[in-house]
């Protein structure tokens, strides 16, 4: 079981990956936990990020916008696109947790 901290913004999407993530074995956490977690499960749509997620983290970007040069900062293992299934979801999880390429200072 692994520590994934989720950073979504809408309420209801919130809980939803929060109950995804528990359904496929890993305890999920606040963003405000994202130090102590395995991988971030993070939302980075209309929003201003001051900072990269901590180093060596792996990182899955959610978003309703495909890949693009906007998300390179991220250095993510997934970029998953809204709606997405469970299945992609475990894919990414399993991808990050594996030790894919994560993010580097």
């Amino acid at each position: 079981m692994a520590r994934v901290a989720i950073d979504e913004p809408s309420a209801e999407l919130h809980l939803l990956f929060v109950r995804t993530v528990a359904r496929l074995g890993h305890q999920p956490v606040a963003a405000t936990e994202a130090l102590g977690a395995e991988a971030v499960l993070l939302d980075p749509d209309g929003r201003d990020f001051p900072a990269a997620p901590p180093p060596g983290v792996p990182v899955i970007l959610c978003s309703v916008y495909p890949p693009g040069p906007a998300f390179a900062r991220f250095r993510a293992v997934a970029h998953l696109v809204k709606p997405f299934s469970r299945e992609e979801l475990e894919g990414a999880l399993a991808l990050a947790l594996a030790g894919g390429a994560v993010n580097a200072a």
